[in-house]
């Protein structure tokens, strides 16, 4: 018997009260307005591939947007890959999806988890003391080496949420004397009326002389004067003689002292805070500085992970790309020979990877297929549907198709695969080395070039389509000739759209097809030579300033 789907994504359409609730019954399901999508959306605001839903390894449920037109929201918020938590609601335009049955990402508590957690206090306001306004504390050799200790074992701790845990089970311990430790989180702006019980992101902990039942009580008006001088601070409900003031707490609860340690400054809108609270007598200078060297650390230790994690995924990406690099040379032809054909190929990304497609085939009944493509975008993404594109050519050349089959063919499963927001520029030419009868369909790219040993070119007509990726109509199909005495030039933007070092002033098809005629002349139509030219021309007019767009072009004359 097979087992039924743990999870499921509830969507509820606009105006609708009751959801309709698909299960997840894979690891990786598509939203979208597409047919086969797994959670499908039928509306035409909706992306064809709108986002995904996919399970990792540690069986946590992510969403991914997948360069939709209008983004995903989880939580109100535009992401762009979420962790999915039970609480989380997602916005898709006009439909509200929430996911059941996922568990949660993490022991670390979401804001809005307090059930039975802590109280909060509209207390009167009191004045609070910082380390500005007490006596310069003494530190025991005790507390230092605690401290120093706490320190390396945050450098052991990679995971964040178990960083947190630890620096709360610190302020509890028997060096600490805490009663109880909890993490908040607040919002940054005055005359924010949202309850601060409702962000308990970690916590509370507390010590084993802590009364079972009794929860900790959190001061307003304490944490209000940490958010307003990014400072920590320290109040007492008695008077301690340290310079400590009162703080006003509810009546019935018992005499503390309570330290509020702000933990992280970068976000505009919210603070995370530690709040500990200590019998009344620590309510003093001396374990103010050591919370507040605590949370010090703690900011250090996150800061060195970040880091440590940003070089470890720098190296990785690299590695990633340099592997790329290679694949995507790889299926750069090499060395081409074609009968009756010279064929020269110039490729240059301007990243590790890049979005331009360049390929030269012999076909059984010896005709050649000239194909050369722009991905709309640049680096790994558009170096992925160039890897496609070679696949497609390949495959559908084999099974003997036309020219015309083929590229109807690749423009209907671009029209499906690719983001609402991309394209391929493409032409595909078939030339007859015998003959130099071309047969050539351009979809939204820049024209071909002819160039003659007399310094003439002209441009081979582009035809009406558009780009492929783009709508699944049929393409038109164009002809032409190459007389014996001419080279044919394919190429891409990054060409045409160059701009001159100095000048500014952009290559244009016009440049490009006079560089082409002024190498015809110089080098007699000879392949190799005119390639090497063609390199040397493109670096001196693009000078030191680096490339903003990949390179590529192909050269073919008749042998």
């Amino acid at each position: 018997m097979s087992q039924l789907p743990s999870a499921y994504m509830d969507i509820y359409p606009q105006g609708v009260s009751h959801p309709i609730r698909v299960p997840l019954t894979s690891d990786r399901m598509v939203i979208g307005r597409a047919p086969d999508a797994g959670v499908r959306l039928d509306s035409g605001t909706v992306s064809r591939q709108h986002a995904e839903l996919f399970k990792d390894p540690y069986g946590r449920w992510w969403v991914r947007d997948l360069g939709s037109r209008n983004g995903t929201r989880v939580n109100g918020q535009k992401i762009q890959e979420h962790l999915l938590e039970p609480t989380d609601i997602l916005q898709v335009e006009d439909f509200t999806l929430r996911p059941q049955g996922i568990a949660p990402s993490s022991r670390r508590r979401r804001p809005g988890d307090t059930t039975g957690m802590i109280s909060v206090g509209d207390d009167p306001p009191a004045q609070i003391a910082s380390l500005n306004d007490l006596e310069t504390p003494r530190i025991s050799a005790h507390h230092i080496d605690v401290l120093s200790k706490f320190a390396d074992e945050l450098l052991l701790i990679e995971d964040p949420d178990a960083r947190l845990e630890r620096l709360c089970e610190l302020m509890v311990s028997e060096p600490m004397h805490g009663n109880t430790a909890v993490v908040l989180r607040i919002s940054r702006h005055e005359g924010d009326t949202a309850t601060d019980a409702q962000n308990v992101i970690c916590g509370p902990y507390s010590n084993r002389n802590w009364k079972r039942g009794e929860l900790p009580y959190v001061s307003r008006t304490l944490l209000h004067a940490a958010r307003k001088g990014n400072i920590p601070v320290v109040a007492s409900n008695i008077s301690s003689g340290t310079g400590v003031m009162s703080l006003s707490l509810a009546g019935g609860i018992m005499t503390v002292a309570a330290i509020a340690c702000p933990l992280s400054g970068d976000d505009p809108d919210r603070m995370d805070l530690l709040y500990v609270t200590f019998p009344a007598e620590y309510g003093t200078g001396q374990w103010l500085a050591l919370c507040a060297l605590a949370t010090e650390q703690h900011r250090h230790a996150d800061a060195a992970w970040d880091a440590r994690n940003r070089a470890q995924q720098q190296a990785l990406i690299e590695t990633e790309l340099q592997k790329a690099h290679e694949i995507q040379k790889r299926l750069i032809p090499q060395n081409v020979n074609i009968p009756g054909l010279q064929v020269g190929i110039g490729f240059a990304p301007c990243k590790w990877v890049g979005g331009d497609y360049i390929d030269a085939v012999t076909l059984p009944d010896g005709r050649a297929l000239m194909f050369v493509a722009d991905v709309c975008g640049k680096g790994l993404q558009a170096a992925l549907v160039t890897a496609s594109l070679h696949t497609l050519i390949h495959t559908n050349i084999t099974a003997k198709l036309d020219l015309q089959d083929v590229i109807d063919r690749l423009n209907r499963y671009l029209c499906h695969m690719l983001p609402d927001s991309s394209f391929v520029t493409a032409i595909a030419m078939l030339i007859d080395p015998k003959s130099g009868k071309l047969s050539y369909i351009n979809a939204g790219h820049p024209p071909a070039l002819v160039a003659s040993a007399q310094g003439k070119t002209r441009e081979l007509a582009s035809g009406e389509n558009p780009p492929l990726g783009f709508i699944p109509d049929a393409m038109r199909i164009s002809h032409d000739t190459l007389a014996p005495d001419e080279i044919l030039a394919l190429y891409t933007d990054g060409l045409s759209e160059m701009t001159h070092h100095d000048t500014n002033v952009m290559l244009g098809v016009n440049g490009v097809g006079q560089m082409l005629a002024q190498i015809s002349q110089q080098t007699s139509l000879n392949v190799t030579d005119m390639l090497k030219h063609f390199h040397q021309e493109l670096d001196r007019y693009q000078g030191s300033v680096l490339p903003q767009d990949d390179k590529a072009f192909l050269l073919a004359g008749r042998r």
